[in-house]
């Protein structure tokens, strides 16, 4: 809803931009008037910004959900490989010991 209101205000703005040089045609002449195209450039650079600081935020928040799924399938995993073991049945191969390497070193330290 916010991308919508984004875009309806940049639309805005942009028309505003684009019908200025028309209205200062048909408008007498006052020294207030030559700020007017300056301060709606102002602020369409600014929508612009904000505009892809939202994007961001978007892309931010997609990244943690997708993070967050992650999270709780690598967890679905381990707790399966702490209740029923590894799902090889022995002998081991060689990959899976030396995927656990750096996990026994860490608990022959901490014995």
């Amino acid at each position: 809803m916010k991308g919508n209101s984004m875009l309806l205000i940049t639309r805005s703005v942009m028309a505003t931009l684009q019908a200025a040089p028309v209205l200062e045609s048909q408008q007498p002449t006052c020294p207030l008037r030559s700020l007017e195209p300056q301060r709606l450039t102002t602020q369409w650079e600014l929508l612009k910004y904000l505009e892809l600081v939202y994007a961001q935020q978007q892309v931010a928040a997609e990244s943690a959900k997708e993070l967050e799924a992650k999270r709780a399938r690598q967890n679905d995993e381990l707790q399966r490989l702490r209740t029923g073991g590894p799902a090889e049945k022995p002998p081991y191969s060689f990959l899976l010991s030396d995927s656990f390497g750096p996990f026994a070193e860490n608990a022959k330290k901490r014995s």
